[in-house]
């Protein structure tokens, strides 16, 4: 009986002291401190976004260097716009809907991390991403073809690179740095420079291992590789396969080489892996770099229908 009422009186001694706390909050009043608060647009910018990407557009609508007053609907709804019709300011190309959509959410992500109270803003932003078209990938007898392509001296860092990519998966910034060190006897291992806490595992056969070594033994004769350059050595090698690359809302039938773009090698690493290999769909997403496969199933497996077995008997040195 005597434990009980200690017990008792314990708990209501911890109740009590827990609204004394309560009480003095309210007393003293609180303010809530928002990361707007403490850094302006432009040196939240520079912290938080590691690439130029959306920023120069953002200029462009609100005419000075940009405060978070500036993320207004109105703004948002015109920077939306604006992506549609303007110019690459790298290329002077039209800004493809998948960059659109990234320099969307990069300002939805920097306006989020503000804490801006201006909720519509958010809301705008994820209403007005665009539908992605069909993504591309190459299929193993087209990468074995463009393996054998005799390029020009401008043409190797491309060539280069993007087989590299294919081979292994990796991204276009990745592939500067990998080497034969990277090789653990049958196994790729390196680090993504985007996402530094993750580290790639790709199993090689003997085979592909001596075309990682052939590829790598390429000299870049100091020129950088573009993707310009590489729908030149598509149409060059005959690489002009049609194919549809529409929305739900339509169809836009264009060929390859037309197309084509160093992630398109991811693409094609993970779709060649799933439909063609014997990697499971763990060691899929390793390669990638993801840690979860639905993210590999969702942005980067291509071609989800059914795979038969002559597909799964298909010889080829990127398989």
């Amino acid at each position: 009986m005597i434990n009980e009422l200690t017990r008792t009186i314990q708990l209501q001694a911890k109740e009590i002291a827990r609204l004394g706390k309560s009480i003095s909050r309210l007393e003293k009043g609180s303010k809530t401190h928002l990361n707007k608060d403490r850094l302006t647009f432009l040196q939240a910018y520079k912290r938080e976004c590691n690439e130029r990407g959306w920023f120069p557009y953002w200029l462009d609508i609100v005419g000075h260097n940009p405060t978070w007053n500036d993320a207004t609907p109105e703004n948002i709804k015109q920077f939306i716009s604006y992506l549609g019709v303007a110019k690459s300011k790298r290329l002077n190309n039209p800004i493809q809907p998948t960059t659109q959509n990234l320099y969307i959410a990069q300002l939805r992500n920097l306006i989020k991390w503000g804490n801006t109270p201006l909720n519509d803003t958010i809301n705008i932003l994820k209403a007005n991403k665009l539908i992605q078209r069909k993504k591309v990938w190459l299929h193993p007898e087209e990468l074995d073809r463009l393996y054998t392509y005799n390029f020009q001296n401008y043409e190797a860092s491309t060539w280069k690179y993007f087989m590299l990519c294919c081979l292994l998966g990796c991204r276009i910034i990745d592939a500067p740095n990998i080497s034969l060190s990277n090789l653990d006897g049958n196994t790729v291992r390196y680090t993504p420079i985007k996402t530094r806490n993750t580290e790639c595992y790709i199993r090689l056969r003997d085979e592909q291992i001596d075309v990682m070594k052939d590829i790598l033994s390429i000299k870049c004769y100091g020129y950088t590789p573009t993707n310009e350059t590489l729908r030149e050595i598509f149409k060059k090698n005959g690489l002009k396969r049609t194919f549809d690359i529409g929305t739900y809302s339509g169809n836009e039938i264009v060929t390859i080489a037309d197309v084509v773009h160093f992630h398109t090698a991811r693409h094609t690493f993970a779709t060649i892996k799933y439909r063609y290999s014997d990697y499971t769909e763990r060691e899929i997403a390793l390669a990638i770099g993801h840690t979860d496969f639905r993210q590999t199933w969702n942005n980067y497996i291509c071609d989800k229908s059914p795979v038969t077995r002559e597909e799964k008997e298909t010889k080829g040195l990127f398989i």
